[in-house]
């Protein structure tokens, strides 16, 4: 941020921690939603795969419904729950999903699993 963008902003009176405080101000009103939908994209994600370790062969899935995303546990090949909360029927909207997708609550994928990762860690050992 240039010397005039500060200015138009009435910063350039200000520096260092208080600029970025009166700008962390400025700004938070537009990032705040995706933060919230983020937060609770992730607190839905923890209650599908701990509900799907607790069902009988249970796994579970990200599944798009009108735009919005949804974890839905699977029970063998049955859907059993969406979180959040699907309105309807919950059959009909994963009906065409891919079921090979699926995860299971106790397969995390590693950092060496995931592709254009590294295959060795860049550190090896103690080194502290």
């Amino acid at each position: 941020m240039g010397f005039v963008n500060r200015a138009k902003l009435g910063l350039a009176k200000i520096g260092g921690a208080a600029a970025m405080v009166e700008i962390g101000r400025q700004v938070w009103p537009m990032l705040r939603p995706a933060v919230e939908r983020g937060r609770d994209n992730a607190a839905a994600w923890r209650t599908a795969r701990a509900h799907a370790g607790r069902v009988l062969d249970g796994s579970y899935l990200d599944v798009f419904v009108a735009g919005v995303k949804h974890w839905v546990v699977w029970s063998a090949d049955e859907p059993v729950a969406a979180y959040p909360a699907i309105d309807g029927d919950l059959d009909e909207a994963v009906r065409t999903v891919d079921l090979e997708r699926r995860r299971r609550p106790g397969n995390r994928r590693s950092a060496r699993a995931r592709p254009g990762s590294r295959s060795t860690p860049a550190v090896r050992g103690d080194h502290w």
